[in-house]
């Protein structure tokens, strides 16, 4: 069996699922697909192909921490996700489908304010439209990022114990040294969400994701 994520930058899977990735990459191959390299931040990072570089190692890097099997970027520019899209991605996207043939898929939510995450929602959405047409069955799991989505979601419908896993998350997100501006302020988010979602529902950690 296959799971799929896909995510619009470097460090999204991490965030978003990164724990049931650990904990689904004991019995099950992981391939992830993002859909940019995350190339506008730092905006005071001048050399853009430079970071680029710096984004996949450690993408590379953090996905060998949660037990990825394999990572694919389909090149498309950061914070133009829905504006750059085209049928040669699509198309693209659709072969990676084809070809692993995936029973769980992992993607943003559509609650997600941030535009790229919202765009790689509906193509992804798209896609699985297409796949439910061929007769595949396809257990869909949509996570959020942003804090302000958090404050608003009520009560998930998905909830995976990673009390066990959580630690690799945080490994794997220390991994993005250059987000260091942004994981300063996000990791202590990721940390309070998991701890009250986990108390929650009887675990010390989780992971929740909505079924849209």
């Amino acid at each position: 069996m296959t799971v799929l994520v896909c995510v619009a930058h470097p460090d999204d899977e991490v965030l978003g699922c990164g724990a049931t990735i650990v904990k689904l990459s004991k019995k099950e191959k992981v391939i992830t697909v993002i859909f940019s390299y995350g190339d506008a931040w730092p905006p005071w990072m001048v050399d853009k192909k430079d970071l680029i570089k710096t984004r996949v190692k450690e993408s590379k890097l953090a996905g060998e921490i949660l037990g990825v099997n394999k990572t694919y970027f389909l090149g498309l520019k950061d914070t133009r996700i829905a504006l750059d899209w085209s049928v040669e991605k699509e198309k693209a996207l659709h072969r990676l489908f084809e070809k692993y043939k995936p029973t769980k898929v992992f993607t943003h939510t559509a609650r997600d304010k941030h535009k790229d995450h919202a765009a790689v929602n509906k193509i992804v959405n798209k896609e699985l439209k297409k796949q439910e047409l061929l007769g595949r069955k396809i257990k869909k799991y949509y996570f959020e990022i942003n804090f302000w989505s958090f404050i608003n979601a009520g009560e998930p419908l998905i909830v995976f114990d990673v009390s066990k896993t959580f630690n690799k998350k945080l490994e794997a997100i220390d991994i993005f040294e250059s987000q260091k501006s942004l994981m300063t302020l996000l990791k202590p988010m990721v940390i309070a969400k998991a701890y009250f979602y986990g108390k929650d529902h009887g675990y010390e950690r989780a992971e929740y994701y909505f079924k849209e």
